[in-house]
């Protein structure tokens, strides 16, 4: 590791306002920094150091496809643009259409792709709702997917994001059974996280509400 920098926010500090330069607004921002200082990766899955690690890893991958990529490797193009996607430096459109243009996905490539694509997807949907009743709106087009059967997310934002507004349109829907699912995968990933203990208290309070107005 050529450089590693720890924001104190002590006066006087040494690069101490690298974390606004980088787009940190909140504490703690982990990210991951190419040999130039450009962002490559921020770390926004489990607070461990075992995902920590993946995500290191990823950007390392982000490094070495990359130089592939600009040597004209087709399938060093593909992974480029699926990590690309997974970082959220490209949006969903631009690499479906960029993918195209590379060639043919592998067929474990194309089951990244597609798992990346609906990340992507889901995260600029919830950045682009502007008001209470596009969310509102949001959240029944994702608790819809649901019922559907709709593969699901598998990052922890988007997931978070997914499961979470799905688990609003399940209350506001008073569907039972479907509240209760969401909030067994919900706490199924994040339950062990202590600051997410008072959101499952007033959750499962809230289930069991909705059991007694079933009855």
């Amino acid at each position: 590791m050529l450089f590693c920098h720890i924001t104190t926010q002590i006066q006087g500090e040494k690069h101490g306002d690298l974390l606004e330069q980088k787009g940190g607004n909140a504490f703690p921002f982990l990210a991951f920094m190419d040999a130039d200082g450009n962002v490559i990766a921020v770390h926004n899955e489990d607070r461990t150091a075992v995902e920590f690690a993946k995500t290191g890893e990823k950007a390392k991958s982000f490094v070495e496809a990359k130089v592939k990529a600009e040597k004209g490797d087709p399938s060093a193009k593909i992974d480029f643009i699926i990590l690309q996607l997974s970082f959220g430096q490209i949006k969903a459109d631009a690499a479906q259409k960029q993918i195209k243009e590379a060639g043919v996905p592998t067929k474990e490539q194309q089951a990244k792709v597609e798992a990346e694509l609906l990340n992507a997807s889901i995260m600029e949907t919830v950045k682009g709702v502007d008001s209470q009743e596009g969310m509102k709106a949001v959240a029944k087009k994702f608790y819809e997917m649901h019922k559907a059967g709709k593969p699901a997310p598998t990052s922890s934002q988007a997931v978070q994001a997914y499961f979470i507004l799905a688990l609003g349109a399940a209350d506001e829907l008073k569907d039972v059974e479907t509240f209760a699912a969401l909030l067994k995968i919900l706490k199924e990933k994040f339950g062990a996280l202590e600051g997410a203990q008072l959101f499952f208290k007033a959750k499962e309070k809230r289930l069991e509400e909705l059991k007694a107005e079933k009855k």
